[in-house]
Order: structure tokens, then C-alpha cells, then sequence
């Protein structure tokens, strides 16, 4: 099913994730979306059978360490710099409007 990105989308898209555009950033958009849309369509072209799917492309070529558990930073130490704290930890101002 081709996706048709155009002015209406974009206005409903703006809207569910609660975004104010101007004229011009809703025609970038527009824009940037209908490229991504058609490059998604070339590789939905691509011939992947009896293609692995991956994690990470660089899963076979990269070691990675492993996880081990250090020692935290002392509470006191942290929170020596701290410019305000309460109940044994930072205390910050609210930054989620809820009303």
C-alpha cells in the first residue's frame, strides 16, 4: 500500500504528536516525508531471501566487553554539589505541565 504524503497527513501528524508548524516548516516536512516514503518504496524492492535479519550491522565485526557490575558513586559524594536535595537524592522542579 503506497503511502500519499501530502498537506493533510502532515497537518494530522503535527496534531497527534502536538506540534505547531508554520507554513514553511509544514512544507519541508511535506517534502522530507514524501522523499523518505519513496526510499522506503525502492527497498521494500530489494531481494532479501534467504537474507539473516540483524541486530546491528556491526554484530559479527564488533566484540563488545562485558557487562560487569562497578561500585556506584557515593550518595554523600553526588550529592555534595547538589544545589538542592530532598528525602536522600535530588531534588528537581517539576517540568511536566499537566494542567
Amino acid at each position: 500500500m503506497a503511502v500519499r504524503v501530502d498537506d493533510a497527513l502532515v497537518s494530522r501528524l503535527a496534531s497527534l504528536a502536538n506540534l505547531e508548524l508554520s507554513l514553511d516548516e509544514a512544507r519541508a516536512l511535506t517534502r522530507d516525508l514524501g522523499r523518505i516514503v519513496e526510499y522506503v518504496a525502492i527497498l521494500e524492492q530489494a531481494d532479501v531471501e534467504g537474507v539473516e535479519p540483524l541486530a546491528s550491522v556491526r554484530a559479527e565485526r564488533e566484540r563488545r566487553r562485558a557487562d560487569v557490575p562497578l561500585p556506584s558513586l557515593d550518595r554523600s559524594l553526588a550529592l555534595r554539589e547538589a544545589p538542592r536535595e530532598a528525602d536522600g537524592g535530588f531534588r528537581v522542579p517539576p517540568f511536566v505541565d499537566e494542567g
